[in-house]
């Protein structure tokens, strides 16, 4: 995934390494994304998000495997999901 090798490599590009997510941790939003995940994104990116799911299979390109963001470190998560969304592709 060229996207996960460049944050790895190179870092967040600078418009995005300072944003965070602006809801609070906590167990409610936990469940609350859950929900959102499972109705939204689980047709492509799958129940794990393995990048599996049904809708995705005939996807090009395909869906990511978000399971790898474990890799990543806890700190660039949020500007990666940014910077992912906002400028989508690979």
């Amino acid at each position: 995934m060229p996207r996960h090798h460049t944050a790895m490599m190179s870092g967040i590009p600078a418009p995005y390494n300072a944003f965070r997510n602006p809801l609070p941790r906590t167990r409610a939003t936990v469940e609350r994304d859950e929900v959102v995940y499972d109705s939204i994104c689980a047709s492509c990116h799958g129940p794990n998000g393995a990048g599996d799911g049904e809708a995705g299979k005939g996807l090009n390109p395909p869906p990511g495997n978000l399971i790898w963001l474990a890799q990543m470190p806890m700190v660039q998560w949020d500007p990666f999901m940014y910077w992912t969304i906002a400028e989508g592709g690979a």
